[in-house]
């Protein structure tokens, strides 16, 4: 993902490079696929629980 190849990253200070994941970013995609985000490892079929906290300054 994001054009990134993991012989790319040999020292510490390679990891400067990396792209991040904004808190914008995980906030639109939990807007954009309601109501667990993108995020998710498995397919929402997959899951037997679902816990959430209560945020702090987003919608949780």
């Amino acid at each position: 993902a994001a054009g990134i190849h993991p012989e790319a990253i040999q020292t510490l200070s390679d990891l400067a490079s990396l792209p991040l994941t904004t808190k914008a970013e995980l906030v639109q995609a939990q807007e954009d696929a309601l109501p667990f985000g993108t995020n998710a490892t498995f397919p929402e079929s997959a899951y037997s629980r679902f816990h959430q906290t209560s945020g702090t300054t987003a919608t949780p």
